[in-house]
């Protein structure tokens, strides 16, 4: 894609989401006001060489809002490129340093209180973001790299335009792949949010780190797959009802054969309200031509708690001239404390039909 200016003017009516735009507030005759808004942008795409750009983009709105204006009786419709409030500017930027094979993807997008378009929401709040990705393969791509930064300005429609809460958060991934060894994967991502606790509004923070290797292999000519995965979920929300730690193991193992396969799955699992485990076990196999068919059993255990059965058949049927009847079925355990499961029936049939000459398509 070439170099390009866009310029646009767009205008209309929304349907306002903010409390300044209610009428009557406070009496059975509550009722929202539709604002109009008028708005121009202008966006442009610059390439610096056939492998960086970047795109930028400069927008203001004026609209009868009644926040925007303060006072019903003196709405302010005028266009103030001085307010910082009614503006919203994009930069991103793309591309490769080819002498170290390093890709990186940036950001910086702010929006002012008052800026009003139909794709975004008035949070009553300016709102400034920056964030950066970079990729970096070494040894001829057998190792990958991915780290991202970015803040966090954590806003809110409940508070007034000076509420801020920023942050900085640093999260990195990385695969290994080396010939005839497992291919071994790490990360550590951590988010945030604003969350409503008790009385109070407060940061809730929460920190993932995962570990996952594979390998694929041959025993006697058989196809084998086997794969461990360790996950560590924290957060900072306090309450005896939340999960603050919740640690997940999970190993796996697949036989495949010329027609059938079978699946071994072992799931622990540990967090602040209970301990468990699972093991699952199916088999897949066709029949007659016709038909494919996976059934499995599941065993589900609490620690202090009796062991419960599941089990579930998944069975997809090809009918000549008719189509194809997908039937899936199950009974299965999930753990809401220690003191017990919750026991989940589903059910389902899919009817799918293809109509006219596939072949000319191919």
């Amino acid at each position: 894609e070439k170099n390009y200016f866009i310029f646009s003017v767009y205008g209309g009516i929304k349907q306002s989401t903010d409390p300044f735009d209610y009428i009557n507030i406070g009496t059975s005759n509550d009722l929202i006001n539709p604002i109009k808004i008028l708005g121009t942008s202008i966006e442009s795409k610059i390439k610096l060489d056939k492998d960086n750009y970047f795109t930028i983009e400069v927008a203001h709105s004026i609209s009868d809002s009644l926040r925007s204006s303060r006072s019903p009786k003196q709405l302010n419709k005028t266009f103030d490129i001085n307010d910082p409030q009614r503006l919203a500017f994009t930069f991103k930027a793309n591309g490769l340093i080819n002498e170290i094979e390093t890709r990186y993807n940036g950001y910086i997008e702010y929006k002012g209180a008052h800026f009003e378009s139909f794709n975004t929401y008035n949070l009553n709040n300016n709102s400034f973001k920056w964030g950066l990705t970079i990729d970096q393969n070494l040894i001829q791509n057998k190792i990958h790299l991915n780290a991202y930064f970015k803040n966090e300005d954590l806003i809110s429609p409940y508070f007034t335009d000076s509420f801020k809460n920023k942050l900085v958060l640093v999260g990195i991934s990385s695969s290994l792949r080396f010939r005839k060894l497992p291919i071994i994967t790490l990360g550590f991502n951590p988010t945030s949010q604003l969350s409503y606790f008790g009385n109070h509004w407060t940061v809730a923070r929460f920190y993932v780190l995962n570990f996952a290797a594979s390998q694929f292999y041959r025993v006697h000519q058989i196809a084998m797959n086997s794969s461990v995965m360790y996950n560590n979920f924290v957060s900072n929300i306090s309450g005896a009802s939340y999960i603050k730690n919740n640690v997940t193991v999970i190993f796996t193992h697949n036989i495949i054969l010329n027609k059938i396969s079978t699946f071994t799955s072992l799931n622990y699992n540990q967090n602040s309200i209970y301990k468990s485990y699972q093991l699952d076990q199916n088999i897949s196999f066709p029949i007659k031509g016709i038909a494919f068919m996976t059934s499995g059993l599941k065993l589900n255990k609490l620690i202090g708690n009796d062991l419960r059965v599941g089990c579930y058949i998944n069975s997809t049927i090809n009918i000549k001239w008719l189509g194809s009847i997908s039937i899936m079925a199950a009974k299965e355990y999930m753990p809401i404390s220690e003191k017990g499961f919750y026991t989940d029936y589903t059910g389902s049939i899919q009817f799918t039909k293809a109509f006219g000459n596939s072949d000319k398509y191919k």
